[in-house]
């Protein structure tokens, strides 16, 4: 088997995080690009039904509908935009859940951010977020297409500070244990000697 085959299955590393001991500022927070198919507005009925306070880091074509969407639903969230990856460590460690609704996605780099920083994250029944959550492991995983069931997971972790905390730290301990960037790092190295 070539090395760049081994190479090209070697997921993306992430720092694990300082930040993670932070004053909680927000229930829910999403980071991605604002486009149809990460159904942010399925997340921001949920906020708006669960009075969930919501940050949405990202920008993208949705963006003027997602704001509207809010407005009309009185949702509370904030928009946050674009930012630095400091400025998301410090958002996501501010935040109690991870939320990632995507219809498809490979492995986000986003969700291994959020994991590093220690707090748990509800996301949909797809292989790229199933492969790295498991349910009632590292959060909850969820049916996109059943809002009630959304509205449960996120109700249920919010009102239970011991599961936030018992799906943080295994969150967090996977990332440290499965994807670790000087982890990975040492392995791209380790195979590049054997080659």
């Amino acid at each position: 088997v070539s090395q760049s085959r081994y190479l090209s299955n070697l997921p993306n590393g992430v720092i694990i995080s300082e930040y993670e001991n932070t004053d909680k500022k927000y229930d829910l927070v999403s980071v991605s690009r604002l486009v149809n198919w990460k159904n942010i507005d399925k997340l921001i009925r949920t906020s708006a039904k669960t009075k969930s306070k919501l940050a949405i880091v990202g920008g993208g074509p949705e963006e003027i509908v997602l704001k509207k969407l809010a407005k009309e639903l009185n949702a509370p969230v904030e928009f946050l935009g674009q930012l630095e990856e400091e400025d998301v460590k410090k958002v996501l460690a501010r935040s109690r859940i991870f939320i990632l609704f995507s219809d498809y996605e490979g492995l986000s780099f986003a969700l291994l951010q959020a994991m590093a920083c220690g707090i748990p994250s509800v996301v949909s029944d797809v292989k790229g977020n199933s492969d790295v959550i498991r349910n009632e492991v590292e959060g909850l995983v969820v049916n996109i297409d059943d809002q009630v069931e959304i509205e449960n997971a996120i109700e249920k972790l919010l009102s239970s500070a011991e599961l936030l905390a018992k799906y943080g730290a295994a969150a967090k301990l996977k990332v440290k244990n499965e994807y670790e960037q000087k982890n990975q790092i040492n392995k791209v190295i380790s195979l590049m000697r054997a080659y």
